[in-house]
């Protein structure tokens, strides 16, 4: 089972960075009003193509996960649970492990927690979170039973 899913931020929080960002070039206004809207047409795009391109991709292919730049083989995978808002607020706040491994974005539906069993790594578990972790958890369970065979 494949999945792949990018974790951009929605659009009116983009917005809001963007128009802060452009904010800058009202201090140019004494100076020029068109080098100040060419300083704010520029920091205010730039703002946006960096959040855009910046967005971590989570992927499951084969048998393997994928999160940024982290990768791990499903043969690794122990539990696999899927937090709510609340356990995933109580997952990286007062129970988090400093050991874990993980990616948080705020603007996420949920979370998933992966114990790891490799007795190599120092790693408890990875917290992942994402808009859809029920797909997520269902690709992690593939990939596991594919490395199984």
């Amino acid at each position: 089972m494949t999945y792949r899913e990018t974790l951009r931020p929605p659009i009116p929080f983009i917005a809001i960075l963007a128009v802060l960002a452009a904010s800058f070039g009202l201090i140019v206004v004494p100076l020029s009003v068109g080098l100040s809207a060419a300083i704010a047409a520029v920091l205010g795009g730039a703002v946006a193509l960096v959040m855009i391109a910046t967005s971590p991709q989570i992927e499951v292919t084969g048998s393997q996960l994928r999160a940024r730049t982290a990768h791990i083989d499903a043969r690794f995978f122990g539990e696999i649970t899927v937090l709510d808002r609340e356990q995933t607020r109580t997952a990286f706040g007062p129970e988090a492990d400093l050991r874990a491994w993980s990616l948080y974005r705020s603007f996420t539906k949920g979370c998933i927690k992966i114990e790891i069993n490799d007795p190599r790594d120092p790693t408890p578990y990875w917290l992942v979170c994402t808009n859809r972790p029920a797909e997520l958890a269902a690709a992690l369970d593939g990939a596991r039973q594919l490395q199984s065979s």
